[in-house]
């Protein structure tokens, strides 16, 4: 779907919810490998209880009807409840926050996006205030838009998350290993084979050798990375130690 297309989409639309419905299908086709959204996320806080319309993980989108943003009362009210929203979700995340330092790192990781097909606001925390900027709807706001919901739709770093996408149960994992192995059990690389030799010594001065010689599991070992039998022990762990360093290090 083109810009254009979009664009009269957009325009015909009655209602908020048609809004939602047209911005979040086109978000669907031109980002197909994002998150899905979560719709109505309830938020709730002391002195505050709403629901967003559309959350992309760390972005709140406020859809309003159409043209309600013209007026200066409008854009203001939305703004509000995209703040709020934010506010609220920040404290979720920080448990009531234990410093004001920790809070405004915790906010600043969320962003907001008010849209009612005419006019698009966008707020973000920036040195303790609420930064916001309102835009027309054109090719470039859409951009922007586009490029905020990519951005905050990254799958979150957690152990669960890494565990997923580079463990030994992943296919990126198992192929990673399993090429690691490769090179390193056919040998004839000097570079390879000096670095092989130096963190084997090191292993051994650590761990002792005979874990080396007589391994526990090895075969489970085998098994889980659907190695070949009759490899080499500690170059199978050089391979797999080699591959989780990497990990590490992006």
């Amino acid at each position: 779907m083109s810009w254009d297309e979009l664009n009269r989409s957009i325009s015909n639309c009655r209602t908020e919810e048609d809004i939602r419905v047209a911005f979040e299908a086109y978000v669907r086709v031109i980002l197909p490998d994002i998150p899905a959204a979560r719709y109505e996320r309830g938020v709730r806080t002391a002195e505050y209880r709403g629901r967003i319309d559309a959350l992309h993980s760390m972005l709140a989108i406020e859809y309003e009807a159409p043209r309600a943003m013209r007026t200066q009362g409008g854009f203001r009210h939305a703004q509000q409840q995209l703040s709020d929203y934010l506010e609220g979700l920040a404290l979720e995340r920080g448990a009531g926050f234990a410093a004001i330092q920790e809070q405004e790192e915790t906010l600043s990781g969320f962003v907001g996006i008010s849209f009612d097909g005419e006019t698009v606001g966008f707020l973000q925390r920036r040195q303790g205030r609420w930064d916001i900027e309102s835009r027309s709807f054109d090719a470039d706001a859409l951009e922007k838009m586009l490029l905020w919901v990519r951005s905050t739709s990254r799958r979150s770093l957690t152990p669960e998350n890494l565990i997923s996408d580079f463990g030994p149960d992943s296919d990126r994992g198992l192929r990673s290993v399993q090429a690691l192995v490769e090179l390193t059990c056919a040998g004839g690389q000097p570079k390879m084979e000096a670095i092989f030799a130096e963190w084997r010594e090191i292993f051994g001065v650590i761990y002792g050798t005979a874990r080396l010689d007589a391994p526990r599991g090895f075969e489970v070992l085998v098994t889980r990375y659907g190695l070949e039998d009759g490899l080499a022990f500690d170059r199978i762990l050089f391979a797999i130690h080699t591959y989780y360093a990497l990990i590490m290090k992006l």
